[in-house]
């Protein structure tokens, strides 16, 4: 019956998410565009918590792979809907008459908030692998002799910061499946995200004056 309920719940999930990413709501005022963000990561956190007040933890243990997929396609669907919600404020910034000086401050403080929600992203996916299966999946510590340590959130940011820049100090070294799947996913998502911020980040800062030097060209040509 478990087993019925995830996938329902997941089908469900993708098209809350799909109707969410495609809505015309986007479009509108920042309050709307905020309740479209959120809405899937909403519906997956409000499922999880069904399932942990509702369903005994004996008759949960052998789902726990489809708790992990489940929560981690949810809290993932969040990057293209951050990606969205970025690149919304982007066209809405462009019609505004800002001096270079905004400009400038204004695509590095997007850069940063780019890198930090995805490193944030996934110190999350780290705490939840490692709330739900804290012996089998978490990170091993230099300093303990390389013995699994008690992972917080402090722990946790400041491993997915290091894996984000792959920085590889080594202090820290994640075991399990999960564990490792989600740092190279990490790093993939890290490589994708500075190609996705340099778009971005010309977009916003050069296309004005494309557009200017074009029309600069075609008056010169008539």
């Amino acid at each position: 019956m478990l087993y019925f309920f995830f996938i329902g719940n997941f089908v469900l999930l993708l098209s809350i998410w799909w109707l969410s990413f495609t809505s015309q709501y986007w479009h509108k005022n920042l309050a709307y565009q905020l309740i479209v963000f959120i809405l899937p990561i909403i519906f997956g956190l409000f499922t999880l918590v069904i399932i942990s007040n509702v369903f005994p933890l004996a008759i949960i243990k052998p789902y726990k792979y489809y708790v992990y997929v489940y929560s981690s396609v949810n809290l993932l669907l969040l990057i293209p809907q951050w990606y969205k919600f970025a690149w919304i404020q982007i066209q809405k910034a462009q019609m505004r008459n800002w001096i270079d000086t905004y400009k400038l401050l204004f695509t590095v403080f997007l850069a940063v908030l780019m890198v930090f929600a995805m490193v944030v992203f996934f110190a999350l996916f780290y705490l939840l692998i490692y709330s739900i299966d804290g012996g089998k999946q978490g990170l091993l510590g230099a300093l303990s002799g390389y013995q699994p340590i008690k992972l917080d959130f402090a722990d946790s940011l400041y491993f997915s910061f290091v894996t984000y820049f792959t920085l590889g100090y080594g202090d820290l070294v994640p075991y399990g499946v999960w564990m490792r799947t989600f740092v190279f996913l990490e790093c993939l998502c890290s490589v994708l995200n500075t190609g996705i911020i340099a778009i971005y980040v010309y977009n916003f800062l050069f296309s004005h004056r494309k557009e200017e030097l074009k029309s600069k060209i075609e008056k010169k040509t008539n």
